[in-house]
């Protein structure tokens, strides 16, 4: 049994070296997440603001696309991709958004309310910013947080883009307003577009 696992440790350390000379990058996934994303065409690096993020991770909940030196939650700007096939009308996904913020707020202080901004764009297509505060006891979430999206309806479902910014717990309210303001017209326009297959 030790000699199986021996060369089978092995045989994965030589091709696997083999592989990274050639230049490849081979990411195992989940099946379940492989054919969640199957409907859509995922980039592999996205450029935004002459900064580039390239995809490091990905569940069913979305596509995390990273500048080169940051991880999993020590980030300090995020681009995401998330595919909603169920969802069949952009009214239908901007309500549910503003429910779930609602009840989000419900829970919390007033100071420390998400603040949420929609504008639909076309009947298919809408524009949202989220203003997220620290979330309470949670270690991962622990600074504010703006967000920028693109939702657009398509054949195959909903693919939401976001790009995210974090601020280092920073409770200048307009300091990250202001960063809305002057940044969601230059960033949004470079937001990729993700079609359906």
């Amino acid at each position: 049994m030790r000699l199986k696992i021996l060369t089978a440790f092995l045989l994965a350390a030589i091709f696997g070296g083999c592989a990274a000379f050639r230049g490849k990058v081979y990411i195992l996934e989940d099946p379940k997440v492989k054919e969640a994303y199957s409907a859509i065409e995922l980039p592999y690096s996205i450029k935004i603001d002459g900064e580039t993020f390239t995809r490091k991770y990905k569940n069913l909940a979305a596509a995390y696309y990273y500048l080169s030196d940051e991880e999993e939650y020590k980030w300090s700007k995020l681009v995401s991709i998330s595919y909603y096939g169920d969802v069949k009308s952009i009214d239908g996904y901007i309500y549910g958004i503003y429910e779930t913020i609602a009840k989000s707020n419900e829970v919390r202080k007033k100071d420390e309310w998400r603040s949420l901004d929609i504008i639909k764009t076309s009947p298919t297509q809408a524009v949202i910013a989220i203003l997220n505060p620290p979330a309470p006891g949670d270690p991962n979430f622990n600074k504010y947080e703006v967000d920028l999206m693109v939702a657009d309806m398509q054949s195959c479902g909903l693919i939401l883009v976001q790009y995210a910014k974090n601020f280092d717990s920073d409770r200048d309210f307009k300091k990250m307003r202001k960063f809305i303001k002057e940044n969601k017209a230059k960033i949004l326009p470079q937001m990729p577009k993700i079609r359906c297959r």
